[in-house]
């Protein structure tokens, strides 16, 4: 809805411009990309609700899993205990992080800048 996002670029451009406002207020850093008039109340109230979707239940969450983890029960360690101390089980750890970040965000930050590339070739 072009009149509501108050884009500069109405063409696929946008896509990337609308989908970073909202990544970024969901991860509270405020960067805005240029071009997108997000200084009225659309963008003020929609980014507002966004922000309290990101910062609060990643507060909330790791408290209420310390909660539940602190009432149970320790089990003693066995062959099958998986190891958190080693190297493997870190470099694992940041490789899925790093994969499954990739597969979320790259698809849409890329449609943009592809459908303006197809876009031009195909004049």
């Amino acid at each position: 809805m072009p009149s509501l996002a108050g884009n500069s670029n109405p063409g696929f451009h946008a896509i990337s411009q609308v989908f970073y406002e909202y990544t970024s207020a969901f991860a509270n850093n405020g960067s805005g990309f240029e071009g997108l008039g997000d200084a009225t109340v659309w963008w003020n109230v929609t980014c507002s609700f966004v922000l309290a979707a990101g910062r609060y239940p990643a507060l909330i969450i790791p408290l209420m899993i310390a909660a539940m983890l602190a009432r149970k029960r320790q089990a003693p360690e066995s062959a099958g205990s998986l190891q958190i101390e080693t190297p493997t089980f870190a470099l694992t750890l940041i490789a899925v992080i790093v994969i499954l970040t990739l597969l979320q965000f790259m698809p849409v930050l890329v449609l943009g800048p592809v459908a303006d590339h197809l876009t031009l070739v195909a004049r």
